[in-house]
C-alpha cells in the first residue's frame, strides 16, 4: 500500500507548492492512515482539524486525538472550531451542507495563503457512493464520475485504495483511529448508500467498488471529450465579466440542452432551469437566477452575469490616472487639445477639461439620471437611451455614469454628453477610457 501510494503521490500537482501538503485530518480511519502514509513516505506534512462542536464531548476528543497524533509525528497542527448549527440556520443549508462549506472555505485560505495543497483522505468507497448520491438526486457528467483526483489546491492521494485496505493497512500497522458516531445514523443519506444500497449492489458484483472507481475514469474521459468538443464549437465567450452564449448556433445543436447545461452548471443553474431558459429562449428580457449569477435571455445570446455586488459610488479627483471600479478601470488622462484627435469609441470619452468640476462622482445610474446624448439637442432619461441602445437587463444594473456638479457627463461605455463635448474652443481634454479588468 505504501508504494502505491507514493506512486499516485507524485503523479499529483503537488510540486507547483513550495510548502508542506496540509492533510485535512478528521482522527477517522481513512484521514489518519493517509497521515500514516505520508510519514512512512517522508513527505513533509502538516496537520488541519475542524471541529464542528456538533457531537459535545466527542468532538472534543477527537480534536484531542488528532493534536497528540500531530505531536507523536512531529507535525504542526491547526484546529478550528467552527459554529456550524448558526452558518446551517444563518444560510437556510443542511448541517452537513454547512460542515463542507465551512471547512472548504478554511482549507481554501490555508493553501493560498501557505502556497500548498489539501491532501484529503477521500477513496474509492467514496468514489462509489457519491456517484450513486448524485445518481438519485439527479447529475450530469461531472457528478457522474464522482470525486476529483487533482483539483488544483486539493488532492486525494487515496481514491484508489479501497476501505477494507484502508482497514487492513490500520489492523497489520496498530494504527489507532477514532470512530464518529454519526456514521451510523441513517437521518443522512450517504450512510443509508453506504450500509444498505453498496451492500445489494456487491451482492450482484463483488468487485462493484473496483468496477464503479473504472466507470469513473471512463466517464471523466467521456466528459473532457465533451467539454473539448463544446470548446471547439465556439458558442460562448467571455466580455467584460459576462459570458455571451449564441443563441441561434446553440439551439441548432443536437442535445442543445445538455450542451447548455455543461456551459452553464458552473454558475449554480440546475437541468430544469436549462429546460426553462430552452423553452423561454423567444422570450428576450426573462432572467434566470442562482445565488451567486443573473442569466438573461438576450435577443441574440443568453447572457450571464454575477449577480449585483456593492453599489459602486466613487470621488474622481483631476490628478488620478486610474481609477478601479471592480470590474472595470477608468484610464484619465489631460491632453492638448491642439492637434487632439477625436476617436470614435465609445469605450472612450473626450471631455472639454474646463467644463468639468472636480471631483468628478463615478456611480451605478440611477432612476431620474438624464442628461442629453451627444448629438442631441434636448434631454432623454439614462434608462430610455438604455433602452434606446438595447442594453440587456441584467448589463443594466452594472452601467455607471460619470457626474461633474449635477450632471452626467458620460453614460459609462456608450454616450457623452453633448454639454461636454470637446469644441474648437477647447484648450485641454479630459480622456477616460474605460478598460476591462
Amino acid at each position: 500500500m505504501e508504494q502505491r501510494f507514493r506512486e499516485v503521490f507524485k503523479i499529483l500537482s503537488v510540486g507547483e507548492a513550495t510548502s508542506p501538503t496540509i492533510l485535512a485530518v478528521s482522527g477517522g480511519i481513512d484521514s489518519v492512515v493517509m497521515a500514516y502514509l505520508f510519514q512512512a513516505s517522508e513527505i513533509p506534512f502538516s496537520i488541519v482539524h475542524c471541529n464542528f462542536q456538533l457531537r459535545d464531548e466527542e468532538s472534543d476528543i477527537d480534536e484531542k486525538f488528532v493534536v497528540d497524533l500531530g505531536e507523536e509525528m512531529e507535525a504542526e497542527v491547526m484546529v478550528k472550531r467552527f459554529e456550524t448549527e448558526k452558518y446551517a440556520i444563518d444560510n437556510g443549508v443542511s448541517i452537513q451542507m454547512a460542515a463542507r462549506d465551512l471547512r472548504y472555505e478554511w482549507f481554501n485560505e490555508l493553501a493560498t495563503k501557505n502556497d500548498s495543497k489539501v491532501a484529503i483522505a477521500h477513496h474509492a468507497n467514496d468514489v462509489a457512493e457519491t456517484m450513486l448520491y448524485n445518481l438519485t438526486k439527479g447529475t450530469g457528467l461531472a457528478g457522474l464520475h464522482g470525486i476529483a483526483e487533482d483539483d488544483g489546491i486539493f488532492i486525494r492521494p487515496m481514491l484508489w485504495a479501497k476501505k477494507e485496505e484502508i482497514e487492513d493497512f490500520a489492523r497489520d500497522n496498530g494504527i489507532d483511529w477514532r470512530d464518529d458516531s454519526s456514521n451510523e445514523s441513517e437521518k443522512y443519506m450517504r450512510n443509508i448508500i453506504r450500509k444498505k444500497v453498496v451492500p445489494e449492489l456487491e451482492r450482484v458484483n463483488p468487485a462493484f467498488i473496483s468496477t464503479n472507481l473504472r466507470n469513473a475514469a471512463r466517464i471523466k474521459d467521456a466528459e473532457r471529450f465533451v467539454q473539448h468538443s463544446i470548446n471547439q464549437l465556439a458558442i460562448a465567450e467571455e466580455k467584460d465579466g459576462h459570458i455571451y452564449i449564441k443563441k441561434d448556433a446553440l439551439f441548432r445543436l443536437p442535445g442543445s440542452r445538455s450542451v447548455l447545461y455543461q456551459l452553464i452548471n458552473d454558475y449554480g443553474f440546475s437541468y430544469d432551469q436549462v429546460i426553462s431558459i430552452e423553452k423561454s429562449q423567444e422570450r428576450v428580457g426573462a432572467i434566470f437566477i442562482t445565488k451567486n449569477w443573473i442569466l438573461n435571455i438576450d435577443r441574440d445570446y443568453l447572457i450571464i452575469s454575477k449577480s449585483e455586488g456593492n453599489p459602486i459610488e466613487r470621488l474622481v479627483h483631476l490628478e488620478e490616472h486610474l481609477i478601479d471600479l471592480e470590474e472595470i478601470t477608468l484610464k484619465a488622462e489631460v491632453k492638448n487639445a491642439d492637434g487632439y484627435s477625436i476617436k470614435y469609441d465609445n469605450q472612450v470619452a473626450a471631455l472639454d477639461l474646463e467644463k468639468l468640476n472636480f471631483p468628478l462622482l463615478v456611480r451605478n445610474w440611477q432612476q431620474g439620471d438624464s442628461f442629453s446624448p451627444l448629438g442631441m439637442q434636448g434631454k432623454k432619461k439614462v434608462s430610455d437611451f438604455l433602452i434606446d441602445e438595447k442594453v440587456p437587463v441584467n448589463l443594466k444594473r452594472k452601467i455607471l455614469v460619470l457626474i461633474s456638479g449635477n450632471e452626467v457627463v458620460w453614460v459609462v461605455g456608450h454616450r457623452i454628453s453633448e454639454h461636454f463635448k470637446i469644441t474648437p474652443q477647447t484648450k485641454e481634454v479630459y480622456q477616460a477610457t474605460r478598460v476591462s479588468v
